[in-house]
């Protein structure tokens, strides 16, 4: 078997110690020890800091970026705080939305945004026409109906009622 040597930490100096592979008869050694890890190299002109299995970039405070769902983060503290730049905009409180009125999620102008309540959000971008009986269907799928409301998966409420009935096993009562 090898003898497990050391070799210097990049940037103190201090012994780190190599650890066994499971893969195979060989050692990894960290460039770094455990007291420097995640720390920034003053060797490197880009200010990255070296993580685990990646390297991760120090932003500075102040700096945008945009996510996969469209909306605009802003960095505003350390370590890692970023902020939705709507809810800045609008200095949004805990309980409060903040609408995009041209639904462009990356549109944060203060005249496209407004704050509103959760109900009142989800009536605009939920609502239906008065001719509509559901969202996805025009009438009942069991009984053809639009008398009554739609309550779940394309049933009317008396309709539904009876299928979780059925799949529960009460109806039909047989004696």
């Amino acid at each position: 078997m090898k003898k497990i040597i050391s070799k210097p930490c990049e940037l103190c100096g201090e012994p780190v110690f190599g650890r066994k592979r499971a893969d195979r008869e060989a050692y990894h050694y960290p460039k770094r020890c455990v007291k420097c890890f995640g720390q920034t190299n003053p060797n490197r002109p880009d200010g990255r800091v070296n993580t685990l299995n990646r390297i991760r970039r120090n932003f500075p405070i102040g700096t945008r970026r945009t996510e996969k769902s469209g909306y605009v983060k802003i960095k505003i503290g350390e370590p890692n705080e970023w902020i939705y730049e709507h809810r800045l905009v609008m200095n949004a409180p805990d309980g409060w939305l903040v609408h995009h009125r041209d639904e462009n999620r990356s549109n944060n102008d203060p005249s496209n945004l407004e704050l509103i309540k959760e109900l009142e959000h989800q009536r605009i971008h939920h609502a239906l026409a008065d001719d509509v009986w559901s969202q996805h269907y025009s009438a009942c799928i069991e009984c053809g109906e639009t008398s009554r409301p739609h309550a779940s998966r394309g049933r009317c409420t008396r309709c539904n009622q009876r299928h979780d009935a059925r799949i529960k096993g009460h109806w039909p009562k047989r004696s």
